[in-house]
């Protein structure tokens, strides 16, 4: 489990157990957690620039390189066809260490006027994940202590605050 919420980046993990996280890795989870963060581009990065073209999956793509305001830069390949977000380049910030990360998104649906794409695949070091969404919906009711931190991760709170 992992989340962000009030300025608080979490995990609780089976072998690290819970952590509060801080630094780039704080910031990468903050800016995951943005709904609208290609929206809302200017807010979230530092610096944007079209650095050259690349195909991926047989589309010619934009290669934009994105610079956050914390954080590791990463670069996202838009389609020259169609100019949606096709795959991401990262560096993720883990207890391990920096690792590669690569996800390609695909099969873009409209759900409650939203455009959302329904298939990815993430390569993370040597682990592998596609998900493919079948149904989604937005502007639903959400119980506010949906929103509260896990017991294990308020406790790592209050300790580091006193």
């Amino acid at each position: 489990e992992s989340g962000f919420s009030g300025g608080v980046a979490w995990e609780k993990n089976a072998i690290t157990g819970p952590r509060v996280k801080n630094g780039d890795e704080k910031a990468q989870a903050e800016r995951e957690a943005r709904f609208n963060a290609q929206v809302d581009w200017r807010k979230v990065f530092a610096k944007v620039e079209t650095t050259g073209s690349e195909t991926v999956n047989g589309e010619d793509c934009y290669k934009v390189q994105v610079t956050p305001m914390l954080g590791k830069p990463e670069t996202q390949f838009y389609s020259k066809k169609s100019g949606l977000l096709l795959k991401t380049a990262t560096t993720a910030v883990s207890p391990m260490g920096e690792i590669p990360v690569e996800v390609e998104v695909s099969d873009y649906k409209t759900f409650d006027g939203v455009l959302v794409a329904t298939h990815s695949k993430s390569k993370m070091g040597p682990q592998h994940l596609e998900i493919t969404i079948t149904d989604m919906s937005f502007d639903q009711p959400i119980a506010p202590e949906q929103f509260e931190l896990p017991a294990e991760i308020k406790a790592l709170v209050d300790k580091a605050a006193k």
